[in-house]
C-alpha cells in the first residue's frame, strides 16, 4: 500500500531538501512517495526543477497537482530512462464543481510502460555445457528437452520487450542459487545481488530464505520431479490374496467344500442302496466318488451310473451347482485379468527399499535436494556419493535407456525425460510406465531484485501475458508433456503371478502320486514276496 506525504506550501520547500539528500544516498534504495498540492505557479516551477536533478527511480511515487479555477492537473515524476534526475508528466486532471466532478487521464501502468530509452542486461539460466550462441539455443525447439523451463521463460521474455519496448542483453550464469539460507553466492542470484545483470528472465523456486533477498513475479512452471520406472511384476506372497483364492470369499469356499462332502456321502449312500437293492454287484469306493465330484466341478462329464431317480436327482443338481460355482469362479477371473492394474511401488520408500537400481540426473538431484527435507534423498544422496552399485548418477539419454531395459528407476525432471521417452520408448513400453514424485511439485517464479524498481510495473505484463494466453503458448511450445499411452485391442495374457498357484497344485498332485506310487509298489512287491513264500513252504 502506498503512503504519500502531504505536502503544503509551507513545508514542501523543507521536505524537498530532505528527499535531495536522502535520493543521493546510495542506500537510498525503496520507492519514493510524495505529493505536493500547490495553487503557486513559481513553487511549483521550483519544485519541478528540483526533482530534475533527484535520483530518482521508475517507480517513484511522487505527484504534484496545480489547481487552476476549477481543475487539478496532475502531474508525477518519475525516472523513465538511466540517466539522473527525474521527469514530469501530466497524469490526469480532474475537473470539479459543486454537483459534479470528471476525471480524464491515463493509468500509472499505461504512463510508464513505454522504456525504449532502456538498456537493460537480463540474466538468464543455461544448464547445458558449451553452447556456444546461447540466444539461438534459448529459442530452439528441437532442443525443447534441454532448459525447457527457461527457454518457456525466455519466449515470455519476448513478449515483455513488446510490450515495453526496450533494449537488452543477455547474461548467462549456469546455476539458480547456493545451497545457503539465501542462496545469493553464485548463479542467477548472484548476478542479481552484485548487480551483474538489471533484471531476471528466469524462474526459481521460492524459499523462505530466499524471500528475504528476492522478490517473485508470476509463476511460470511447475517444478517436478520423479522416479520413472516401467512397472515390475509385484507376485502375491500371501496365501490370503492369491489369485486362485480371490474371486471367492472365505464363505463361500467353506459353503462350496461342505456341499461338496455332503453331495460325496449322498452319492455314496445312494450307490450303496443300489447295489443293494437292484443287485448291483460292482462297488464304487470313496475314491470314485470324489473323482466323480471333481468331474462335475470341472465340467468333464461323469462316468458313475446312476439306476435310481433319486440318483439322477443327485447327478443334476450336483451339475447345476458346480456349473454356477465354476462359471461365477472363472468369469470373476477373466474380469480382474481385463480390469485389474499391476501391482507396483506406490511410495518412495517402498521403491528404495525394492531391488531396482537407481539412477540420477545431477541437476534435478541437486536442485530438489536444496527444496527438500525427505531423509530418503539425503539417503540416495549419500549411497551416490560412496559409489554404491546400485545407486549413481547418469544423463538423461542414459537413465531413459536403463529405464527402457527395465529393473531400474530413474529420477529426473519429468519434462526433460519426456522427449527421450517418446522418441526411443513403444506404445506399449510407454503405457507400463509408472512414476513417483520424489517431492511435491513445486511452482517456480519470476526471480526479480528485492525492491527493485521494475518489479511493480512487470508484474502488471506479466499477469497480462497470463491473462491473454501467451503463457499458456510458449508452455505447449516448449515444454515436453507425458507421451500418451494409446489403448489398442491387446490380449491380457496370463502370466506367472496368475498361472503359479496351479503350477503348485500340479507339482503337489505329481509329488503325492508318487509318494503313493511308490507305496503301492512296495505294498504289492511285499504282497508277491509273502505269497511265493507262503508258496514254497512245504
Amino acid at each position: 500500500m502506498c503512503k504519500y506525504t502531504l505536502l503544503t506550501e509551507i513545508s514542501f520547500l523543507f521536505l524537498l531538501i530532505y528527499m535531495f539528500q536522502k535520493v543521493n544516498d546510495i542506500r537510498f534504495r525503496s520507492q519514493q512517495y510524495g505529493l505536493l498540492i500547490t495553487r503557486n505557479e513559481t513553487e511549483f516551477a521550483i519544485v519541478k526543477q528540483t526533482l530534475k536533478i533527484m535520483n530518482l527511480r521508475l517507480d517513484s511515487n511522487i505527484f504534484l497537482a496545480l489547481k487552476s479555477e476549477d481543475t487539478y492537473y496532475l502531474y508525477e515524476f518519475y525516472n523513465p530512462g538511466p540517466r539522473s534526475g527525474g521527469e514530469l508528466r501530466l497524469c490526469n486532471s480532474i475537473n470539479y464543481t459543486e454537483d459534479h466532478l470528471t476525471t480524464n487521464g491515463l493509468t500509472t501502468y499505461e504512463m510508464r510502460k513505454d522504456l525504449s530509452s532502456l538498456h537493460l542486461k537480463v540474466a538468464f539460466v543455461v544448464t547445458k555445457k558449451n553452447v556456444s550462441m546461447p540466444l539461438e539455443y534459448l529459442q530452439d525447439v528441437r532442443t525443447k528437452h534441454y532448459d525447457g523451463t527457461n527457454k518457456v521463460n525466455f519466449g515470455i521474455f519476448k513478449h515483455m520487450v513488446d510490450i515495453h519496448r526496450y533494449q537488452w542483453s543477455l547474461v548467462v550464469t549456469p546455476a539458480w542459487f547456493s545451497s545457503t539460507r539465501l542462496g545469493i553466492d553464485i548463479g542467477l542470484a548472484n548476478v542479481l545481488t552484485r548487480n551483474i545483470a538489471d533484471i531476471s528472465g528466469s524462474s526459481g523456486l521460492m524459499t523462505a530464505g530466499r524471500v528475504e533477498a528476492f522478490d517473485f513475479g508470476v509463476g511460470t512452471h511447475y517444478f517436478r520431479t520423479s522416479f520413472m520406472f516401467r512397472s515390475p511384476v509385484i507376485y502375491e506372497k500371501n496365501l490370503k490374496k492369491s489369485f486362485i483364492v480371490k474371486p471367492f470369499s472365505h464363505g463361500t469356499w467353506i459353503c462350496a467344500a461342505l456341499c461338496t462332502m455332503i453331495l460325496c456321502i449322498t452319492a455314496k449312500f445312494i450307490l450303496q442302496l443300489e447295489r443293494q437293492m437292484l443287485k448291483r454287484y460292482k462297488e464304487y469306493s470313496w475314491c470314485t466318488i470324489i473323482m466323480f465330484m471333481i468331474s462335475l466341478m470341472s465340467q468333464q462329464g461323469i462316468n458313475v451310473p446312476h439306476s435310481s431317480t433319486a440318483g439322477h436327482i443327485v447327478v443334476l443338481s450336483s451339475l447345476i451347482f458346480t456349473f454356477l460355482l465354476y462359471n461365477y469362479y472363472t468369469s470373476s477371473i477373466v474380469s480382474s485379468a481385463l480390469t485389474s492394474k499391476k501391482a507396483t511401488f506406490q511410495s518412495l520408500g517402498e521403491l528404495v527399499n525394492s531391488n531396482l537400481d537407481i539412477g540420477i540426473e545431477r541437476i534435478a538431484y541437486a536442485r530438489i535436494l536444496n527444496a527438500s527435507s525427505n531423509p530418503l534423498m539425503f539417503y540416495l544422496n549419500n549411497r551416490a556419493q560412496s559409489n554404491d552399485s546400485r545407486v549413481s548418477f547418469c544423463l538423461p539419454l542414459e537413465g531413459v535407456q536403463r529405464i527402457r531395459k527395465g529393473n531400474f528407476a530413474y529420477l529426473a525432471e519429468s519434462v526433460t525425460t519426456y522427449n527421450n521417452i517418446e522418441e526411443h520408448f513403444s506404445n506399449e513400453e510407454i503405457c507400463e510406465l509408472t512414476e513417483i514424485n520424489a517431492a511435491q511439485p513445486t511452482l517456480t517464479y519470476i526471480v526479480g531484485k528485492k525492491r527493485g524498481q521494475y518489479n511493480e510495473l512487470f508484474s502488471v505484463s506479466y499477469r497480462k501475458i497470463v491473462q491473454y494466453g501467451l503463457l499458456k503458448r510458449e508452455q505447449i511450445m516448449f515444454s515436453n508433456i507425458k507421451p500418451h499411452c494409446f489403448n489398442a485391442i491387446q490380449f491380457v495374457q496370463v502370466g506367472l503371478e496368475q498361472a503359479v498357484s496351479a503350477l503348485i497344485l500340479l507339482a503337489i498332485g505329481y509329488g503325492i502320486t508318487a509318494v503313493i506310487f511308490l507305496i503301492e509298489i512296495v505294498t504289492y512287491t511285499t504282497i508277491v514276496r509273502r505269497q511265493n513264500w507262503d508258496r514254497n513252504i512245504p
